[in-house]
């Protein structure tokens, strides 16, 4: 069947995700120190380079490599681990609720309920927001819906290990110098705004400068805009892998720009909890939850 331009672009763009996730990957296992610059013999500058992280290794258990002036670029991915419980894709491993930062504004891919092939929440009209396993089982392509507005991102899920840096920089360790979900939206949403919630609302495809992830049309947050077609729940299941989609690079379905999709590092969780009730566990050969 023949496929148009735009829709091989995205992806070419998709596979590219995925080979540098591969070399990150690869980039982490060759040594536990970081590298805090290289200099320039034409200009004299000094230019960031990324870390190299022993595979394990908390982000807290040394100094950023980007010193006290962290940012967006050069964008590096976060290999190191954000909490105990893993790296950043791992779903974060903390349930407090000064840890979601909130963000006032921005267009974002909400992939809290994608998975399996077929339709889930309670609503007849929702339709199917499948996670698709690439070959290596280490990334899944998930469709999520698209929204603009309220939306919160996990500061242990930031996948561009600078922007982390600068963000527990400015929210402290827990989250709690920042506005957050334990109080915002509403009368008493106090603290900094989260550096975070800038390069989400900035996200541009053609200006890394901008951008959370460069190349990417627009990030993976959480938002609760979905509640009434998908009404909160739970479900325990065994061990198994699932899609950490939070802070995920995304690109628009071209023939519908309701939804995106977004490429989702894989972990291993035992056990897993699905955030919607009576679930199927298993969500088919070749998928996985969010």
């Amino acid at each position: 069947m023949h496929q148009r331009p735009a829709l091989l672009v995205a992806y070419v763009w998709l596979a590219g995700f995925l080979v540098f996730s591969s070399v990150a990957s690869a980039q982490s296992t060759t040594g536990s120190s970081s590298s805090t610059g290289s200099t320039s013999s034409s200009t004299g500058t000094t230019a960031l380079e990324c870390p190299q992280i022993a595979p394990g290794s908390l982000c807290t258990s040394q100094q950023p490599y980007c010193g006290e002036n962290c940012r967006n670029t050069p964008y590096c991915a976060t290999t190191c681990w954000t909490t105990e419980s893993g790296p950043p894709w791992s779903g974060g491993g903390s349930s407090d609720a000064t840890a979601m930062l909130y963000c006032q504004s921005a267009t974002y891919a909400n992939c809290h309920y994608s998975g399996p092939p077929w339709p889930t929440g309670t609503n007849a009209d929702n339709i199917p927001l499948p996670c698709t396993l690439n070959a290596s089982g280490t990334v899944a392509n998930c469709k999520c819906e698209v929204f603009t507005g309220e939306n919160y991102v996990n500061m242990y899920g930031i996948l561009n290990a600078g922007v982390y840096y600068e963000t527990v920089a400015v929210c402290g360790a827990d989250g709690s110098n920042c506005q957050n979900a334990s109080n915002c939206p509403g009368d008493n949403c106090t603290g900094e705004v989260p550096p975070v919630c800038k390069y989400i609302a900035g996200q541009n495809p053609n200006n890394p400068q901008t951008s959370l992830i460069p190349g990417a049309d627009l990030i993976s947050t959480f938002g609760n805009a979905m509640g009434n077609n998908y009404p909160s729940g739970s479900t325990d299941c065994a061990a198994g892998f699932m899609a950490g989609c939070m802070t995920a690079p995304c690109k628009y379905d071209e023939d519908d720009p309701k939804h995106a999709h977004c490429a989702c590092p894989t972990y291993w969780h035992d056990p897993v909890t699905l955030s919607q009730s009576n679930q199927q566990c298993n969500p088919g050969n070749g998928y996985v939850w969010e």
